[in-house]
């Protein structure tokens, strides 16, 4: 693929600003017909309607008149009749079909001799010229970015040394088996398999065939001097009348330690005796 050049002042000048809209589309299709077939600016007579389709030969005629006159196209002349029309100055902006044919066979050597460097046989290839202006950038970075892929054959008798444990013979490690995390880890208490063996393994330990044990006896503390058995209390009624002696209320107990009914004041024993 080819590319026409324009110039950003191109539509402020004279000869073009005095033209028609379909006289400057005629003459803009008629340079890229000449970049892409790389006529070096020469456009066939009979092409001319095909260049510009939609129209009558009475019509191209006219526009072609407009852009002989305002010195845009320049009539080629042989034998009385014109055949064909130079576009004018068109080899000062565009590309000559020698450059365009130059730049394409270097492209197709970059190519070639990237081919040669990826299979190994970069050394029998031609001496590779400086790298010119008119190079592209991709071929560029595609020839930097290649990579040297020319194997060293091994040397059968050097020694090898031994694999290393866990490393297979082509010393990448091999794969460790499906282990279970080690117990009290953060893996093992999060991990539903682990959790569910953990606790099928106490329900397990936990199992007795015989069904639970009896709680051993409770030994009964046996009354040393450092430890005497205690002494029983006095009986309840007693233990009462004594406890309401001493705050001052009820009844007092005699010299046995029996206290009077319940229904006797003490005001109304005083007045009996």
């Amino acid at each position: 693929m080819t590319w026409i050049k324009h110039d950003d002042n191109c539509p402020d000048h004279p000869k073009i600003a005095r033209l028609s809209d379909s006289a400057f589309r005629l003459q803009f299709n008629a340079k890229c017909y000449c970049s892409r077939h790389l006529t070096d600016g020469v456009v066939p007579a009979d092409m001319l309607s095909r260049i510009l389709p939609g129209r009558t030969q009475r019509e191209i005629n006219s526009l072609v008149a407009e852009l002989v006159r305002g010195v845009c196209f320049e009539p080629i002349v042989d034998g009385g009749v014109v055949v064909a029309y130079q576009i004018h100055d068109y080899l000062d902006y565009q590309q000559s079909r020698a450059d365009v044919l130059a730049q394409r066979k270097a492209a197709a050597e970059r190519q070639a001799r990237r081919r040669r460097h990826a299979n190994g046989t970069y050394a029998d290839a031609p001496p590779s010229h400086p790298p010119s202006a008119s190079e592209s950038r991709r071929d560029t970075a595609r020839t930097h970015s290649s990579s040297h892929t020319t194997e060293i054959p091994e040397d059968p008798i050097s020694p090898q040394p031994p694999p290393v444990a866990g490393e297979s013979s082509g010393g990448i490690p091999e794969p460790e088996p499906d282990r279970p995390p080690p117990p009290n880890s953060r893996a093992h208490r999060t991990n539903p398999r682990a959790v569910a063996e953990q606790r099928a393994r106490a329900a397990a330990e936990a199992y007795d065939p015989a069904g639970p044990a009896e709680p051993p006896p409770k030994r009964r503390r046996q009354a040393t001097a450092a430890n005497p058995p205690p002494t029983p209390g006095p009986p309840a009624p007693q233990a009462l009348a004594a406890l309401a002696a001493s705050v001052g209320r009820g009844p007092r107990p005699d010299a046995n330690g029996t206290a009077p009914p319940a229904d006797t004041h003490p005001a109304d024993e005083d007045a009996a005796q």
